[in-house]
């Protein structure tokens, strides 16, 4: 109980697996004595640190716009002009944006065999098509990206120009680790002005997929487009994070109040409400 009330900050879950390893060391070395679980006290601590500890669902806590990620972005110079560093920077975190992929565990782990590009008759770009080969989903899976008109913020075309130049260069360039994309996202979130200590690299998928719900797109389609399951609510419960959730719920209270607030007659101060009188 020392143990626990000095570790009190930790959750509920955490304290439980410690609590778990210790009572299965315990047993081994103190078979004759009672289980660790059976005992009360900890049982009441426990039922108490439950009742008193919650989490509520992401869904209730708002995430930030992506759209000064992008604007930072589109604050370089343009695509065709960027020295080949910062062209990669901006192929990564563009990539990471629209494919709403993981960016360690996805985007950290494509290599160049991953990036396949689609071109019509004429060689003109028309997207590409990434391929993530041991993601957590256990199953290989593919994001196709669309080639955009404005190429400065296209994914596609961006990836099609470091491509055109790492084979000038022989493709002399240094393969980046899974960490240091999560930090140069992470680098970047800060420099658009968003909380870093609160927002993780991970977060720009929240961030983006949320995005695309807010401004039209379907459930449905986002899911499609990431790879969620489409029979599980992991969207929804972890990643779709509105903005403006107070405008939503002033929406809502307008639209239930709504035939009163019409039907509503103020009077004027001094002036007495017509009332019908009944007259024998």
């Amino acid at each position: 109980m020392e143990y626990l009330m000095v570790n009190k900050h930790l959750s509920p879950q955490q304290l439980n697996c410690i609590r778990s390893a210790t009572a299965s060391v315990f047993r081994i070395i103190h078979p004759e004595k009672p289980a660790i679980a059976s005992n009360l006290i900890l049982q009441q601590y426990f039922q108490a640190r439950k009742h008193n500890h919650y989490k509520l669902p992401n869904n209730n806590q708002e995430i930030y716009d992506v759209q000064p990620m992008i604007d930072l972005i589109l604050t370089w110079d343009e695509t065709d002009d960027l020295l080949l560093d910062v062209l990669q920077k901006k192929a990564i975190l563009l990539t990471t944006i629209i494919s709403m992929w993981r960016p360690r565990s996805d985007i950290g782990k494509l290599q160049y065999r991953d990036v396949n590009f689609k071109q019509d008759d004429q060689g003109l770009l028309q997207g590409i098509t990434l391929t993530a080969r041991s993601p957590k989903e256990i199953e290989a899976k593919l994001s196709k990206l669309g080639a955009l008109k404005d190429k400065e913020i296209c994914p596609a075309y961006t990836l099609w120009q470091f491509s055109n130049i790492m084979e000038e260069n022989g493709n002399k360039t240094r393969p980046i680790s899974p960490v240091t994309i999560a930090n140069w996202i992470k680098d970047n979130l800060k420099e658009a002005g968003i909380n870093t200590d609160v927002f993780k690299a991970h977060s720009l998928r929240s961030a983006a997929s949320t995005k695309a719900v807010s401004n039209g797109a379907s459930i449905h389609s986002v899911k499609m487009h990431a790879n969620w399951s489409l029979n599980s609510d992991t969207f929804e419960k972890y990643y779709y994070r509105p903005r403006d959730q107070y405008v939503r719920g002033r929406t809502l209270t307008m639209k239930i109040f709504e035939d009163v607030t019409e039907n509503r007659t103020i009077s004027d101060v001094g002036v007495e409400p017509t009332a019908i009188v009944c007259r024998s």
